[in-house]
């Protein structure tokens, strides 16, 4: 069984330009945990109302931390 929980959310408009001002990125970052040893920090975002996308994973294990980095940035695709 795992548990969810988004720890911190917010939102950011990157574009400038005229016909992209309009487009909202969203960011959260949620903790997974799997068991009593085992757990993930895990950075995504999505673009409006499309699929989540991870940008940044943390696996914590009983031996230490495995960083992951996914994407660049934003606007990195």
């Amino acid at each position: 069984m795992t548990d969810k929980h988004t720890i911190a959310s917010w939102t950011e408009s990157p574009y400038t330009s005229y016909d992209k001002r309009h487009i909202v990125i969203h960011h959260r970052v949620r903790i997974i945990r799997y068991d009593e040893t085992t757990a993930d920090v895990v950075h995504q975002r999505r673009e409006g109302d499309g699929a989540w996308k991870v940008v940044e994973a943390v696996e914590l294990r009983e031996y230490g931390l495995i960083p992951n980095k996914i994407r660049d940035g934003v606007m990195s695709e």
